[in-house]
């Protein structure tokens, strides 16, 4: 197990191999992508004739909302990918490296 891992209370611990120990000091490796592309588009018209002896009128309005929205998370909870230093440098720690480690 890494020296550089602290613990506040060994007690918990007791009877856990060494892999187990890293995981709960260092946490799992849980990354996540996430990717949404939201389009939106509306539209409303109003026509509105009005007409009251010799008086006519006519009104007209229309309006128009676009919203287009990307969404791109690329997250790690936990810190580091749990395990040893020598675990990580063989996986790769560059954020292209963890990128495509999804794929």
């Amino acid at each position: 197990m890494s020296d550089n891992i602290k613990n506040g209370n060994s007690k918990l611990f007791i009877n856990l191999s060494e892999k187990e120990q890293e995981s709960l000091s260092s946490g799992y490796g849980m990354f996540y992508m996430f990717y949404q592309n939201t389009n939106i588009l509306t539209s409303a018209s109003n026509i509105m004739n009005i007409s009251q002896g010799d008086f006519s009128g006519y009104s007209n309005s229309q309006t128009q909302y676009k919203l287009s929205q990307t969404t791109f998370i690329l997250a790690s909870l936990f810190g580091e990918s749990g395990g040893s230093r020598r675990n990580r440098r063989r996986r790769g720690s560059s954020l292209l490296g963890k990128i495509f480690s999804f794929f």
